[in-house]
This record gives structure tokens, C-alpha cells and sequence, in this order.
């Protein structure tokens, strides 16, 4: 490489994260993912050094109901997505905890 050039970062994917998405895809699940958040996922937030999921189980619902801190973005994400399949399986209808789409390319 020539001096003072700038090497480009290499980004290699989180070894975590992909086991994470095996596991959902094995249980057929689907970590739902939302543009323009911090994490990339819908209703993972940072909570100090851990991630936090939550949720709003019905529309114009006032407090959103925590499902708990994890130790990455994905866990999280795998929180919700669990009981939006749950949820969805006892009214018969649609596993989507916050009734839209995954959110990938919006």
C-alpha cells in the first residue's frame, strides 16, 4: 500500500448475530428489522452496556411492555420475535408483534 494512503475497513459480519438469525430461522422466526433505528431492528434499544426489547402488544397502547436486557441486538430482536409468533398463534392471525411488515427494504 502506498504511504499515506487510507486502507479500507474490512466489516466482517458478527459471528453471534448470524448464530442468532440460525436460531430464528430454525424456529421459524423472523427478526424483524426497521430502518432509521440505532440498532436495525424494531423495539431494541440500548440499555447501558445491554439492549433492551419492547413492545406495544395494541395499538394506542400507552406503556410498551418489556420482554427484557440481552447481551446483543439480535437476542433482543429474538425476544420479540418469539412472542409475535406466540401472540399471533393464540389469535390465529398475524405473528407480527407491531402488525406491519419486516421493514427490509423501506
Amino acid at each position: 500500500m502506498p504511504p499515506g494512503s487510507v486502507e479500507e475497513e474490512q466489516v466482517t459480519p458478527n459471528a453471534h448475530g448470524n448464530a442468532v438469525e440460525a436460531v430464528a430461522a430454525a424456529e421459524g422466526l423472523t427478526l424483524c428489522r426497521e430502518a432509521g433505528t440505532q440498532f436495525g431492528y424494531y423495539g431494541v434499544s440500548s440499555a447501558g452496556a445491554r439492549f433492551k426489547a419492547q413492545v406495544r402488544q395494541q395499538k394506542g397502547q400507552k406503556a410498551p411492555v418489556s420482554l427484557g436486557r440481552f447481551d446483543s441486538p439480535e437476542e433482543a430482536a429474538l425476544a420479540i420475535a418469539t412472542l409475535s409468533a406466540l401472540s399471533g398463534a393464540a389469535r390465529g392471525g398475524s405473528s407480527r408483534a407491531h402488525g406491519s411488515s419486516s421493514g427490509e427494504g423501506e
